[in-house]
C-alpha cells in the first residue's frame, strides 16, 4: 500500500496535515491576538484605553546602603610610583618559595613511580621504556630545573625488584640532550 504513494503526494499530505494543525493551534488558543490584527484600527486609537491601566511598582524603591559613602576624584589618594623600578623586567621567582609537590623534578619522580608500579606485572621492556621516553619528552621544557643523574639513579634503584626485567643504565634514554 506504502509503495503506490509517491514522494509528492507524502509530502503534499504532510504539508496539508501540518497546516491544517497550526491553524487549529493558532485559532484555539491566540484567537485574541488574531481577531485584534484583523480588527480596523485608526492611526491614532490605541489598543487599551489608559483609563483601564492602574499604575504599580513591579519592586521597591532601591535603598543605598548607609556604610558606602561617594568622594569625588579629587579625595582619592594614590601611592607615587617608583622611578628606580623597571617595569619590563619579570619578576624573579624563586623555586624554594614553590611548595615541593610542584616542582618539575619532583613530579618527574612521582610518574616515574606509577609508571614503575604500573609495570611491576607486565613483562615488557621495550613498552616501559617507550612509555619512559614519552614521560621524559614531555618533561623536556623543564629540563634547567631537572637533574637529570638524580632521576637517573632514581629510575635504576626504584626499578631494582619491582620490573620483572632488569634495567640498566644503557637501557634508558639519553636524558640531558
Amino acid at each position: 500500500m506504502l509503495s503506490s504513494i509517491s514522494w509528492q503526494q507524502y509530502f503534499a499530505a504532510i504539508a496539508i496535515i501540518s497546516a491544517s494543525y497550526y491553524l487549529y493551534v493558532i485559532l484555539r488558543y491566540y484567537q485574541r491576538e488574531v481577531t485584534n490584527l484583523f480588527i480596523a484600527k485608526h492611526p491614532g486609537q490605541v489598543l487599551a484605553p489608559s483609563s483601564n491601566l492602574s499604575s504599580f511598582a513591579v519592586m521597591g524603591q532601591a535603598k543605598q546602603d548607609e556604610s558606602i559613602t561617594v568622594v569625588a576624584d579629587e579625595e582619592l589618594q594614590f601611592a607615587e610610583a617608583d622611578i628606580d623600578e623597571d617595569l619590563n623586567e619579570p619578576v624573579a621567582e624563586s623555586t624554594a618559595a614553590k611548595p615541593v609537590e610542584f616542582l618539575p623534578q619532583t613530579q618527574l619522580l612521582n610518574e616515574t613511580d606509577k609508571l614503575i608500579d604500573a609495570f611491576a606485572d607486565v613483562d615488557s621492556k621495550s613498552e616501559f621504556i617507550s612509555l619512559l621516553n614519552i614521560l621524559l619528552t614531555s618533561y623536556k621544557p623543564y629540563g634547567s630545573q631537572i637533574n637529570y643523574l638524580q632521576v637517573t639513579e632514581h629510575l635504576l634503584n626504584e626499578s631494582h625488584g619491582k620490573l620483572p626485567f632488569d634495567l640498566t643504565i644503557n637501557d634508558l634514554p639519553a636524558l640531558n640532550e
